[in-house]
């Protein structure tokens, strides 16, 4: 069911006149009195104690330089490391991944030429037949838990039909 513009404007009347009849209570007065303690002892946080995005400016300016070159370092440290583990050790492992290529190249490559090859009435058929067997094991599936939950439909006596 959609929602036309309509209906939800006369939802939100609707919910606006319900929550206008109710009373409003007041919070506890210790409840209060916790908040608004909270609220002037978060007030008096030094800066950096706070949210970030309540910083003084160039102190957000510099931490997001610090960790830009932190990252920037991070990622040049892992490069190194990884410049260093593809040593003579692994070439080996890399010409068996590039031989593994070639070879799902080449058979992706006759795969092509093969399915190039068939007729399209035999595709055809192909579909139809799949199609056909998908319907009888339906099909089957549907009367045999017909039989085994509710019983054949022509075993009961012909009087009580």
């Amino acid at each position: 069911m959609s929602v036309t513009p309509d209906r939800e404007a006369k939802l939100e009347r609707l919910v606006a006149q319900a929550l206008g009849r109710q009373a409003l209570l007041p919070a506890p007065a210790e409840l209060q009195t916790r908040v608004l303690a909270e609220i002037e002892r978060r007030a008096q946080l030094p800066w950096w104690q706070r949210r970030v995005a309540s910083w003084p400016q160039g102190m957000r300016l510099a931490l997001g330089a610090g960790a830009g070159l932190l990252s920037v370092g991070a990622l040049r440290a892992f490069a190194v490391q990884l410049q260093g583990a593809l040593s003579a050790s692994t070439a080996p492992l890399l010409l068996h991944v590039r031989h593994a290529g070639q070879l799902l190249l080449a058979l992706g490559h006759a795969g092509a030429s093969l399915l190039a090859a068939i007729p399209s009435q035999y595709v055809y058929a192909g579909i139809a037949l799949t199609a056909t067997a998908y319907v009888v094991v339906f099909a089957t599936a549907a009367l045999g838990y017909r039989v085994l939950t509710l019983g054949t439909p022509y075993s009961q006596p012909a009087s009580s039909r």
